[in-house]
């Protein structure tokens, strides 16, 4: 009995050193919450996240920035959020459908968003974790095996878009989608992507 206790206690130890080991990666992110749109958010949040930014891109975000604008865009988003949070809270919302559901009311209603879109965009586009990253590579290691080692690089790009994108169609459902892409059924028809997977052999050949 105090064997497994001691075991317990051992694995609770390893968990927290684990978390206080690789935690501290995301402690500058901490700055990015706002976005989550779990509480109101202030202007001083919006100027923050600019500054972190213009930082981690050496003060070139790509993107042109103006801040009197942005700070009548966040306004608006506040507006928003006032009118919608128990709504939000309510049902679960995920982030990115909040966001979804801002940036169509403030384009129907003729409001700018090329400023707040930016940031939101910067902030979504960073994984939570690496998981998708691992998942994906493990799903090449069962496709480039030794048995077929002969695959094109496009072709294992073609086979893991389609497994990630698609993974949660049927077989019915995906025949439906793609009863609906006449220039993709155009493709699968043609020898267009034969030609051009023989190119890539005579090229790698010729080298």
């Amino acid at each position: 009995m105090m064997k497994i206790h001691l075991n317990k206690i051992l694995i609770c130890f390893t968990i927290l050193f684990y978390l206080e080991k690789w935690g501290y990666h995301f402690d500058d992110l901490k700055i990015l919450r706002w976005i989550q749109l779990i509480n109101c958010s202030t202007w001083d949040d919006v100027q923050q996240s600019i500054q972190f930014l213009k930082e981690k891109t050496k003060n070139n975000i790509g993107w042109k920035l103006d801040e009197d604008d942005l700070f009548d865009e966040f306004n608006h988003v506040v507006n928003i959020f006032k009118i919608r949070v128990h709504e939000w809270q309510k049902n679960c919302t995920k982030v990115e459908e909040k966001w979804c559901e801002i940036f169509e009311y403030m384009v129907n209603q003729n409001i700018g968003l090329q400023n707040i879109s930016g940031i939101i965009e910067y902030a979504l586009a960073i994984p939570g974790t690496n998981a998708a990253v691992e998942r994906t590579f493990s799903n090449i290691n069962l496709l480039w095996s030794d048995e077929k080692n002969r695959f094109l690089i496009d072709t294992i790009k073609a086979i893991i878009i389609v497994k990630n994108h698609f993974k949660n169609y049927s077989c019915n459902e995906f025949y439906n989608f793609l009863q609906k892409q006449n220039k993709l059924l155009d493709l699968i028809s043609s020898s267009q992507k034969y030609d051009f997977g023989n190119q890539k052999e005579l090229q790698s050949t010729s080298a």
